[in-house]
């Protein structure tokens, strides 16, 4: 999968949460800076090991349970120290951004969640013709819900 694929998705179901969570007169779960850090998770794996083709995903020790196994933990540590509300909200929302990449990408061509013990996990599910298709999607679906979401909770606090 591409980039904005990546970035919404993890965003875009936070964000339909806080929209629920609106209407039951409750507040949003992080505010729009920590949604952008969850948007960086969303492409850390990329981030981290830059590759250009399937070979080089397969390659890559950040799609790999390893990788997972020791983000989340460091991702507690820092933001314990920088996210002062909610950080162990935002550290498991932020360790599953880095999951669901590593789900669509097992989606799209396959991961070695094992590297460097085991086959292929996944396969061509999404093949490549449509991943363009997908970050178009979800990058107006994220538009829609985020605007959906400050409607949402200006009618709250104008209540």
């Amino acid at each position: 999968m591409y980039i904005g694929t990546h970035i919404c998705l993890p965003v875009a179901a936070i964000v339909v949460a806080d929209i629920a969570r609106g209407l039951k007169g409750k507040d949003k779960l992080l505010p729009n800076k920590q949604l952008f850090l969850i948007a960086i998770a969303g492409f850390l794996p990329d981030l981290l090991w830059p590759h250009f083709s399937r070979t080089g995903r397969l390659n890559s020790w950040t799609h790999t349970i390893w990788f997972l196994a020791l983000l989340l933990p460091i991702v507690i540590l820092i933001s314990r120290k920088i996210v002062k509300n909610k950080f162990l909200l935002f550290s498991v929302l932020f360790w599953l951004a880095s999951v669901l990449h590593i789900l669509t990408d097992a989606l799209s061509g396959g991961v070695r969640l094992f590297y460097p013990f085991n086959g292929i996990i996944g396969s061509y599910s999404v093949p490549w013709p449509m991943w363009i298709k997908s970050d178009i999607f979800f990058v107006i679906l994220l538009a829609v819900l985020l605007v959906n979401r400050r409607i949402v909770i200006r009618q709250h606090h104008s209540l």
